[in-house]
C-alpha cells in the first residue's frame, strides 16, 4: 500500500494540484462535508458544474446536481457563499463551466448520487481518462451500480458481493463545528429528526405507545412529512442548535439509521433511542461504536417496560450529563477525521497507480 506523507507530496503519485470534481444534490451538510476532507485537510480544490446548459449537451446529468444562484465570477470559476450557520458562517461553493472544466487539469471525479455514476464514468472516459473516479456512498440503501472500483462506504463491514479489485475505504462524513458538545439543559425532552416516520405504522405506533407511558417528558417530532400532525421541519442552518436543546435523539430508522442526523446528535452527545436491526440491516458503520446502555438505547434489547425504566434513569440530571459528555468524547474519538484523512490519501494513491 501507498502511503503519503503530506499534502505536498502529491506529485509523487502523479496528482497535479488535487482538483476534484463532484455534482451536488443540494445536500449542504454532504457537500459541506466534502469541502472540509478535500480543501480543509488535504489541501486540494473541490468544484461542481454550474447550472449552465453545456453540461447537458454533453453528459446526461440530473438537474439535482445544479441548483444554485451564482456569486463572484472570476477566470472562469463562480463563487457562491453558503450559508451554514444562522449568523456570518459559511463555506464556498465553486462550480464550473463545461468549457471550464475541458481547460483544468482534473485529477479526481467523485460523485456522491447512483444516478451520476455512469454519466461520470462516461464524463472521465471521454474527456478527462486520467481522472480518478470516486463513488461516495453516504447512504448504505445504494449499491454501486459497477461503473467504478474506488469507493469510499459508510458501510460497517466491506459488502461480500464486491469483487475483490474495488479499491475500498471506510469513511465518515466531517460534521458541522457546530454540532458540537454542550452540556444538556433539559432532561427530559424526547425529538426526533428523521424523515417521513409518520409514514412508517410499526415506528409510528411504537413513539406513540412510549409517549403515552413517559408522560413526564416532552415528546417533539420534526422532518418532511411531519410538518401536518407534528412539529415541522427545520431548517438545516438551525439544527445544531436544535440538537444540542434535547435530552434524547429517537432514531429507529427502518431504512439506515446511521447518517447525518445519527452522526450529528452523537456529536452534541446527545444518546440515541434506536433499534439496531436496522443498522444491521443496512450495514452502517456507526455499529462500530453503538452499544446498548452505554451510548444509545435498543428498544430490541429488553422489554417495553423495561426501556421506559431506563430511558427514566438515564434522564436523572447527574446521570444524563454524565453520560452525554461520555457519548460526545467516546464519538470524537471513534471518527478522527485527521486519521480519515491520512487514509484517504492512501486510497487515492492506490487508486491513481491501480493498487
Amino acid at each position: 500500500m501507498v502511503q503519503i506523507d503530506s499534502t505536498k507530496n502529491w506529485k509523487k503519485v502523479g496528482i497535479e494540484k488535487l482538483n476534484i470534481l463532484t455534482d451536488y444534490l443540494g445536500h449542504e451538510d454532504l457537500y459541506y462535508s466534502l469541502v472540509q476532507l478535500f480543501e480543509k485537510r488535504l489541501g486540494g480544490q473541490l468544484f461542481c458544474p454550474d447550472n449552465e446548459g453545456d453540461w447537458h449537451k454533453f453528459i446526461n446529468l440530473q438537474p439535482a446536481i445544479v441548483g444554485y444562484d451564482k456569486s463572484e465570477f472570476i477566470d472562469g470559476v463562480y463563487y457562491y457563499h453558503r450559508k451554514m450557520e444562522p449568523n456570518d458562517g459559511h463555506y464556498i461553493q465553486k462550480a464550473i463551466s463545461f468549457k471550464k472544466f475541458l481547460e483544468m487539469d482534473i485529477d479526481v471525479i467523485l460523485t456522491t448520487y447512483f444516478g451520476h455514476e455512469q454519466a461520470f464514468y462516461d464524463l472521465i472516459k471521454k474527456y478527462k481518462p486520467n481522472a480518478i473516479f470516486v463513488r461516495y456512498v453516504f447512504c448504505c440503501g445504494e449499491r454501486p451500480l459497477g461503473y467504478c472500483k474506488n469507493i469510499l462506504h459508510t458501510a460497517h463491514e466491506r459488502p461480500k458481493d464486491w469483487s475483490s479489485d474495488i479499491n475500498y475505504l471506510k469513511y465518515l462524513p466531517e460534521n458541522r463545528k457546530e454540532f458540537c458538545y454542550i452540556p444538556p439543559i433539559s432532561h427530559n425532552s424526547i425529538t426526533s429528526f428523521f424523515n417521513y416516520l409518520t409514514t412508517v405504522s410499526e415506528e409510528l405506533n411504537n413513539w406513540n405507545r412510549y409517549k403515552s407511558a413517559l408522560r413526564e417528558f416532552v415528546f417533539r417530532m420534526y422532518g418532511d412529512n411531519a410538518d401536518l400532525i407534528y412539529n415541522g421541519y427545520i431548517p438545516y442552518l438551525w439544527m445544531p442548535r436544535a440538537t444540542q436543546e434535547v435530552s434524547f435523539v429517537w432514531h429507529p430508522k427502518p431504512w439506515g439509521g446511521g447518517g447525518y442526523i445519527a452522526n450529528q446528535a452523537l456529536s452534541c452527545g446527545r444518546p440515541l433511542i434506536m433499534r439496531r436491526k436496522y443498522l444491521q440491516q443496512w450495514n452502517e458503520l456507526l455499529l462500530g461504536f453503538l452499544q446498548d446502555s452505554v451510548n444509545c438505547i435498543d428498544l430490541d434489547a429488553r422489554s417495553f417496560e423495561e426501556n421506559v425504566n431506563l430511558i427514566k434513569e438515564w434522564a436523572e440530571p447527574s446521570r444524563h450529563i454524565e453520560i452525554c459528555k461520555n457519548v460526545a468524547e467516546g464519538y470524537n474519538r471513534f471518527v478522527n477525521h485527521e486519521r480519515q484523512a491520512e487514509e484517504v490519501k492512501t486510497f487515492l494513491a492506490n487508486a491513481k497507480r491501480g493498487v
